[in-house]
């Protein structure tokens, strides 16, 4: 690679904000500007769109769970995911299709905690507990991939997590005087971040494997979800509380009554908008936006995995 006035001689990443070159003239090493790293905002841009989208699914979620039971606006807003984004399912790599479709549990247990959540827990809270992930995931770093995570390893990382768990709770909870007791609604908040913390840590994997996977990877996430939520309304409706039974109550609470039912005029567009925009095109943005971040860099990489150098 040639730069402005010399060969390049350390090129990182297109999203590197530098390239270090030899200069032909003097023999120096010298930096310059990489001018390819200005295209690679939009991903953070899309990473910030999607979450200030996904922030109205807190408030719409307490709205559907107050009008009608959690298990089946889970189910009919999954459902519409599902169906948006069904033409790419089958056209999802083979090799990943087990890893996405384990991915797709851990999004519908992030999707399901919070759900039920938001039954008889603020919305600030459940937003607040959520925004855990940002701790989650190194732990996962951590354990998983066996990358140095302590604080004098990747300082940065946890002086970020703090700062975004300080900032969602002057945001979320300026007003609600604390957590206030704890409760049931406070784990299912929090297993919503390990569940969303651990689809996003696997999505990462399998967009590094094939990045021209962003859709069926998203297809797929969502298809598991609206199956894993079906099997819950079901079980809701017909043994745990029963709400299948009444007729009236299952027309309205099922598609595609609910769409159709006057007084359920806003409960049908939150579900329309947490399915299709929050949810299904939230889920894309991310995934894409995921897959061309510049992932941080291991500080103490090992070129020789195997301990022993002579194992005989």
């Amino acid at each position: 690679m040639v730069c402005a006035r010399g060969v390049c001689v350390i090129s990182d990443r297109e999203a590197s904000p530098e390239m270090s070159c030899l200069d032909e003239e003097d023999g120096q090493v010298k930096s310059e500007t990489n001018p390819d790293a200005s295209k690679q905002w939009w991903p953070s841009a899309l990473l910030l769109g999607c979450s200030v989208l996904y922030g109205t699914n807190f408030p719409l979620g307490r709205l559907m769970n107050d009008a009608l039971p959690a298990s089946a606006t889970s189910s009919a807003r999954f459902l519409l995911a599902a169906i948006a984004l069904s033409p790419f399912l089958l056209k999802i790599n083979p090799a990943i299709r087990l890893q996405a479709m384990r991915c797709g549990a851990f999004t519908a247990l992030g999707y399901i905690s919070q759900s039920i959540a938001l039954v008889d827990t603020s919305a600030a809270t459940v937003s607040f507990l959520g925004a855990l992930i940002v701790v989650w995931n190194p732990l996962l770093e951590a354990f998983v991939d066996k990358r140095p995570k302590g604080f004098d390893q990747a300082p940065q990382t946890w002086i970020a997590a703090l700062l975004a768990l300080a900032g969602v709770a002057l945001l979320e909870l300026a007003g609600e005087g604390g957590l206030g007791d704890l409760g049931w609604g406070d784990l299912w908040s929090v297993l919503q971040a390990v569940g969303f913390g651990t689809s996003f840590f696997i999505t990462e994997k399998m967009m590094a494997r094939d990045p021209s996977q962003a859709l069926p990877i998203t297809a797929a996430q969502c298809a598991v979800t609206a199956a894993i939520c079906a099997v819950w309304a079901l079980g809701d409706g017909l043994v745990l509380d029963g709400w299948m039974y009444d007729e009236a109550t299952r027309t309205v609470s099922t598609l595609p009554g609910l769409l159709f039912e006057p007084s359920m005029r806003s409960v049908a567009a939150a579900v329309v908008w947490t399915g299709l925009v929050t949810t299904a095109a939230n889920r894309l943005g991310e995934t894409t936006a995921r897959s061309n971040l510049t992932p941080n860099p291991d500080p103490n990489p090992n070129p020789n995995p195997n301990p022993n150098p002579n194992p005989n």
